[in-house]
């Protein structure tokens, strides 16, 4: 029966107070550390499902300036095809004028 009283679990003076206050002590910051940590999560899912539904908001917007942007581009082409178009017409008929100059 001896044997038994040494297999059991018990704390007496020759364990340090100061090992027992740092169990303790880690024991709490843990606890205080994980508490900060699930508020910080739950905070952040709250701003991550706030920014979906903006982006969610915004995708039709979105689509519109590409939309925009497509028509700008044919826009731009087209004048420019104008723009060469008359320098080219401008071009003849300067050369029309001289040549009509020229034979008078």
């Amino acid at each position: 029966m001896a044997d038994d009283d040494d297999t059991k679990w018990h704390l007496d003076k020759k364990v340090p107070l100061a090992l027992i206050g740092a169990v303790v002590g880690q024991t709490f910051l843990f606890g205080w550390y994980a508490a900060t940590q699930s508020a910080h999560t739950e905070t952040n899912t709250m701003r991550i499902d706030s920014v979906e539904k903006n982006i969610l908001a915004l995708t039709p917007r979105f689509e519109a300036v590409i939309r925009l942007e497509a028509k700008l581009d044919a826009l731009q082409s087209s004048v420019l095809d104008l723009k060469t178009a008359m320098t080219a017409r401008n071009a003849a008929e300067t050369q029309q004028d001289r040549n009509d100059r020229q034979r008078r």
